[in-house]
């Protein structure tokens, strides 16, 4: 299943033997982090016809990433981080051999599960391999994230999908125990991308991921304790920036609970899997899928908050938000 692994050297490429494209030259500097955007895509099929097979076009696509990568590598990260790949993944990043093996095996695992799982919701592609950075130290991980983020604002993390560019998620270099839940997390923001989906179903699913696919243990005890906390924080407006996606940006508590939320109503909404797979396709971020809710599921969201948070009435309103809807998985 593995192709490669191991360290990169400044004269090898991550894998000589496949297809080269260099898009270097294309590619977007930000405060010294290459970014594979618009430029780069141009560049990476400027010589291929209009109706080229798809298969070409994943090709190619993995050939931009490898040269993106090694770009990355040498001007981002001085050349220290380590490369590999599976059939479906591109991995660099600070890790040893085996680590990075173990990496790519669950990525491969858990993909397979949604395949399995989620037919008729989960899309991968076009690129026929998807990219996985992994830092071990926490200010290369702020650092580069903040090349996504040039107005500065995003929220603590412990993995983040970027669906800008090249989709690619980027991770902490952490024991496998922690990291599981965190690639299930965002490998589920991954597959789920070309769906409008709200913040709230976004980050619910794939914080429910976590726990079916990711081995995260949950105490019972601890999720009752949080019942609580969600009583004495929400309130109607600060639900109404839960609906609108704003929350999960919270520099308070809001953000811990915004995920939680999410979660429990994911969790709940219904026991039938078909009935919620209709209602996942069809909710839209512009009304936080309020209007899937009532004709899918048969009740408002409102109704759905108010069993977790106690607040009455909340249901979600696009007039009184300030901004755009933001659809998770940090678009």
């Amino acid at each position: 299943m593995f192709g490669l692994f191991r360290r990169k050297s400044a004269t090898n490429p991550l894998n000589e033997s496949r297809e080269s494209f260099d898009v270097t030259s294309a590619l977007e500097r930000r405060d010294g982090i290459p970014v594979l955007a618009r430029a780069a895509w141009e560049h990476a099929f400027s010589d291929l016809a209009d109706d080229v097979d798809t298969a070409l076009v994943a090709e190619r696509l993995t050939a931009a990433a490898r040269s993106w990568l090694v770009a990355l590598n040498e001007e981002g990260f001085g050349k220290r981080l380590q490369s590999g790949e599976s059939r479906r993944f591109i991995l660099l990043g600070d890790v040893s051999s085996q680590h990075g093996k173990l990496i790519l095996a669950f990525a491969e695992k858990t993909l397979a599960s949604y395949e399995r799982d989620l037919d008729g919701i989960m899309a991968f592609g076009p690129a026929s391999k998807m990219p996985i950075l992994v830092f071990s130290s926490h200010d290369d991980y702020y650092r580069y994230v903040s090349a996504y983020f040039p107005d500065g604002h995003f929220g603590l993390s412990s993995g983040m999908f970027l669906s800008s560019g090249m989709g690619h998620f980027v991770l902490p270099a952490e024991e496998m125990a922690m990291l599981e839940p965190v690639i299930a997390h965002e490998l589920l923001h991954a597959v789920v991308k070309h769906l409008p989906l709200p913040a709230w179903v976004n980050e619910g699913l794939a914080s429910n991921a976590e726990f079916r696919y990711g081995n995260r243990f949950q105490d019972s005890r601890h999720a009752n304790d949080q019942l609580p906390h969600h009583r004495r924080y929400w309130d109607s407006e600060k639900l109404q920036r839960f609906w609108a996606g704003f929350s999960f940006f919270n520099a308070d508590e809001g953000q811990e609970l915004s995920y939680d939320l999410a979660r429990r109503l994911v969790l709940g909404l219904s026991p039938d899997w078909q009935t919620m797979r209709e209602f996942i396709v069809s909710a839209d971020l512009s009304d936080a899928g309020q209007s899937a809710a009532e004709q899918i599921l048969g009740y408002s969201l409102a109704t759905a908050a108010e069993a977790i948070t106690g607040v009455q009435g909340a249901t979600p309103t696009p007039k009184l938000w300030v901004d755009s809807p933001f659809g998770g998985g940090y678009t």
